[in-house]
């Protein structure tokens, strides 16, 4: 069972190469093939929900096959909410790329903490603060010049809260809301070189999450399922849906972790996350990509300092996401990513007290057109157990 769990977050990243390409590439059509709901032979069917086309003597869904339908019949009203996702590889939205294509990648922070993991039962209270600065253009493998890219910076300060409590030592439930603060500065247009900037304070998607850890009498495996509400604002005056706080999506979470001591004593310990963010319910011609993030780590136990255990720890990070869709997103021009961080931290226990900060350092990077990244990213958890 360990072998396994710790093949699968890196089994899991090698397939999203594939998935941010070209609508029209053989790897698109594969994934096209496999997720699209309803398929039967060489017709594929979608589904959504449009509130304009009730039925009342039915549930509101409607299939449209796409082999018969005519594209303006297969674009849904700007105010439906799409039931999904019907493929990630094709869109029924036109295609309108906007001019300034922008990613963030915030997926990455919700892996990597530990010693957050359930370990009994009891409560958790937690405030986190991530930061990223965007500030320099990447494409493909490698930097590119900044010209080729309308978005010049892109910093955020996102302040998380959140609490984790088990109920015993099966089930338990974790939520927590996102508040963030964000400076975006892009090519104003006018061709004299001058840029224009939008900066705003505002709330992000909560996200609310069961979890399972009845596996093993030690917690030491569990999995994790719920949902990502769309509470964010993604209507920001100035800013494009993707550099937006919100994705005014609901998507499902999905995830799984495993913990393993490496030495005899249990002072060496290794352990494993994975998380995904599948779009199920979108809105206005958006749809953001799956996005999948997995962590491998391990740390050390035998320090301690008075009544202060301090753990340093170093893991790996991976984190893929495939192209966002819909006329309102920079596909397929500018979004999907497959990257690959490593990660070196220090935790500080102080029953019920603990600290943790780590620093995320990208080590290969493979950007689909031109975004902006960061050089570094940086963590820090304060949290509270009871």
């Amino acid at each position: 069972m360990g072998n396994v769990l710790r093949v699968l977050p890196f089994a899991f990243l090698a397939a999203l190469p594939a998935f941010s390409q070209d609508s029209r590439s053989p790897e698109s059509a594969l994934l096209t093939s496999a997720l699209a709901l309803g398929e039967s032979g060489s017709t594929e069917s979608t589904f959504w929900f449009d509130p304009g086309r009730i039925d009342m003597a039915g549930p509101g869904l409607f299939s449209d096959s796409r082999t018969s339908l005519t594209a303006s019949e297969a674009s849904p009203a700007t105010d439906s909410f799409a039931i999904g996702p019907a493929s990630l590889a094709e869109s029924l939205e036109p295609y309108n790329p906007p001019l300034l294509p922008c990613a963030c990648g915030c997926g990455i922070f919700e892996v990597g903490n530990g010693s957050m993991l359930p370990q009994g039962q009891g409560g958790l209270l937690f405030f986190e603060w991530d930061y990223q600065d965007q500030n320099h253009n990447w494409s493909r493998h490698h930097r590119a010049p900044a010209d080729d890219n309308g978005d010049k910076l892109l910093w955020t300060s996102f302040f998380r809260f959140g609490l984790q409590y088990m109920f015993n030592e099966r089930w338990g439930m974790q939520v927590d809301a996102p508040f963030a603060h964000r400076y975006f500065r892009r090519d104003d247009g006018t061709g004299n070189g001058t840029n224009e900037a939008t900066e705003w304070t505002d709330w992000g998607d909560m996200r609310v999450k069961a979890l399972y850890t009845g596996f093993f009498k030690d917690m030491s495996l569990g999995v994790d399922f719920g949902l990502k509400l769309p509470t964010g604002n993604y209507t920001q005056e100035g800013a494009d849906r993707d550099t937006e706080l919100g994705t005014g999506s609901t998507d499902l979470l999905l995830g799984g972790f495993y913990r393993t001591p490496l030495s005899a004593d249990r002072n060496w310990n290794a352990f494993f996350q994975i998380e995904g963010t599948l779009p199920l319910f979108t809105r206005d011609q958006y749809r953001p990509g799956l996005e999948v993030d997995a962590s491998a780590g391990m740390d050390y136990q035998g320090i301690a300092l008075g009544n202060v255990a301090i753990v340093p720890f170093a893991q790996v990070l991976l984190a893929g996401k495939t192209s966002d869709r819909g006329a309102n997103s920079a596909q397929p021009v500018a979004s999907g990513y497959q990257r690959v961080l490593l990660s070196p931290g220090l935790e500080l226990l102080m029953h019920p007290f603990m600290v943790y900060a780590d620093v995320e350092i990208p080590v290969w990077q493979n950007f689909r057109g031109d975004q902006l990244v960061a050089s570094a990213l940086f963590k820090l958890v304060i949290a509270f157990s009871f």
